[in-house]
């Protein structure tokens, strides 16, 4: 018979950190649950790794976190972080860009210089 566990997966502005100041504060109770019933609290982000490592160190909290909206798993490890790639590196993505590019009419915003990005950009 398996025993079930309960683990949290939370994003972090505007759910577990205040979307106007960052603030953890009015989650510091639901923590101190988490931590006295041993409950993994997962942080899944579009933050990178370094933002992440660096709000787990003030929440306490040493557990595996996604970064970059599903882009890569980071398993922390007794001398480190073990980091599993979900996706390309920029430069692998770069180069099937520029292979394309010699075929197709097509530039990216790496390309482009501030003046034009600026140009075709649609500001709300």
């Amino acid at each position: 018979m398996s025993k079930e566990k309960t683990i949290i997966f939370t994003d972090l502005d505007g759910t577990l950190l205040d979307h106007n100041n960052y603030s953890f504060k009015d989650v510091l109770p639901m923590l101190d649950f988490l931590f006295s019933n041993r409950i993994p609290l997962i942080i899944v982000t579009s933050k990178t790794e370094t933002e992440v490592i660096r709000i787990q160190k003030l929440l306490k909290i040493n557990e595996p976190f996604i970064i970059e909206n599903g882009a890569g798993i980071i398993i922390p490890r007794n001398e480190g972080y073990e980091i599993i790639s979900m996706g390309f590196d920029y430069a692998h993505i770069r180069s099937c860009f520029l292979k394309y590019a010699q075929s197709i009419p097509i530039r990216g915003f790496f390309d482009m210089k501030d003046e034009e990005m600026a140009e075709i950009s649609i500001c709300v």
